[in-house]
């Protein structure tokens, strides 16, 4: 799936992004795709693979899910050095909470015109049922920022408007 880049924020230096996601049974796989001109792209090199709060101020994807149409739901931060971080919500930016997930397995590659993120998640504590997901990212160079997603629907870039959530699914 192809992410845009909001229009306050847009691609710089030619960027495109894609993301791919696959759930089967207990794990979610999460393919992020960056191509372009990318050697200005700021990645932590400080390889930790921790809890990291405040993720989205550095060059992190995202995954947002909603269950069921509810009110509450799950974000998921992922940086490219294998730092993450999940919240859960009650409602709308509100009641935020850390969660406490298995560590997720993150890789990263990057060569000549590309970086690739794998992330593998275990969702074994998720409840069952029908899924709404929102993939997002952020790049940061040294004087440019880009927010991207499947859809925006504001004037300022905001990953936790639920019709931004466009993948839909189910697990069992």
């Amino acid at each position: 799936m192809n992410l845009i880049s909001h229009p306050k924020y847009p691609a710089h230096k030619h960027l495109s992004l894609s993301a791919d996601i696959n759930i089967i049974k207990d794990k979610c796989h999460i393919c992020y795709n960056v191509s372009g001109d990318i050697e200005d792209i700021i990645i932590s090199d400080e390889r930790k693979a921790q809890f990291r709060d405040e993720l989205w101020k550095m060059t992190c994807f995202e995954m947002f899910i909603e269950y069921d149409d509810g009110p509450h739901y799950y974000e998921y931060n992922f940086a490219p050095n294998g730092d993450w971080a999940a919240y859960h919500f009650d409602n709308y930016r509100d009641g935020m909470r850390p969660i406490n997930i298995m560590q997720p397995e993150i890789v990263m590659e990057r060569d000549i015109g590309m970086i690739k993120v794998d992330v593998t998640l275990d969702i074994t504590d998720l409840p069952e049922g029908p899924l709404n997901i929102g993939l997002f990212a952020m790049t940061f160079s040294e004087d440019d920022r880009s927010f991207w997603a499947l859809h925006h629907s504001e004037d300022t870039p905001n990953f936790h408007q639920k019709d931004c959530f466009l993948y839909r699914c189910t697990v069992r």
